[in-house]
């Protein structure tokens, strides 16, 4: 389970139809957000209003689970009412954004290529019902042909408040509301910046030690950083003692003896010799 860092909206923005800003403060960050949707809205809150947001428990949150730990603060919510194409903007690559929306009963919205999971909806076991009361959310897949899909958040009853979640990095989000309905609501968090969370993921950093919270790891003056990697400095390997494959072999033979006697040379005691023909032979030393 991992928090989510919400958008806290704070503004409009001028133009044709429906501007709405925001920040989101992450850990090590604040990235600005920018909604835009050239139909209108119904309404927009910031800090004051209607906390729709509700119950206010987080363990029985409709918009909690075991990916999400904490509901959206506050009472800020854009309410949507007409059918058509809105986006979100954010001012740096963000990761893993999830969706909390608010009475989605005669709507439904629909993202182009874009898969996603539905992670909670109020009135399953252990959520408790949203401001509205509860109802059922489903995911619709529509084939637009040409290698396209349509992803559809999708009611089948009641009154549905919960969360979504888009897998991977993004700039920019688009999607449709599939009809005209006065009115459902929806608010936007992230799980961090694209460079948080994927160096949480990783582990990364150019060396051991080094990561997004400590930052670079410095050399000392007979040093360098990168010889201190394991692999570098401390290599695992066979040593020179080290016999992978080791046999012992024993042979038996017998030594050649001669077929027929010869008359050869021979020192058989000191001091004796023999006078006659000699034939090159095997020489011996008696004692």
């Amino acid at each position: 389970m991992s928090s989510v860092y919400w958008v806290e909206w704070t503004g409009q923005g001028s133009g044709v139809g429906f501007t709405g800003l925001g920040t989101i403060t992450t850990a090590t960050s604040t990235v600005s957000v920018t909604y835009t949707n050239a139909q209108g809205i119904a309404f927009f809150q910031t800090g004051g209003g209607t906390n729709y947001w509700t119950p206010p428990n987080d363990a029985t949150s409709p918009y909690t689970s075991p990916t999400v730990e904490n509901r959206p603060p506050g009472a800020g919510i854009i309410a949507l009412r007409f059918a058509g194409s809105q986006t979100l903007q954010f001012s740096q690559t963000i990761a893993n954004p999830v969706f909390a929306f608010v009475s989605l009963n005669g709507n439904g919205y629909g993202f182009i290529n874009q898969d996603f999971d539905i992670l909670s909806f109020a009135g399953t076991p252990g959520k408790a019902c949203g401001y509205f009361g509860c109802g059922n959310s489903f995911k619709e897949i529509i084939d637009l042909g040409g290698g396209n899909s349509e992803y559809r958040l999708r009611s089948t009853s009641g009154e549905p408040h919960g969360t979504i979640r888009f897998k991977g990095t993004f700039d920019t989000l688009t999607w449709n509301s599939l009809s005209a309905e006065d009115w459902n609501g929806f608010t936007v968090g992230i799980q961090g910046t694209a460079q948080e969370v994927l160096a949480a993921e990783r582990a990364a950093g150019s060396v051991e030690g080094e990561d997004s919270t400590n930052g670079a790891t410095r050399a000392s003056a007979n040093e360098y950083p990168e010889y201190r990697q394991a692999s570098w400095n401390d290599p695992v390997g066979y040593t020179n003692g080290d016999q992978r494959h080791k046999a012992r072999v024993w042979r038996s033979y017998d030594l050649p003896v001669l077929e027929s006697p010869r008359r050869c040379f021979a020192y058989l005691r000191p001091n004796v010799t023999a006078t006659l023909p000699l034939t090159p032979c095997i020489s011996l030393s008696m004692p």
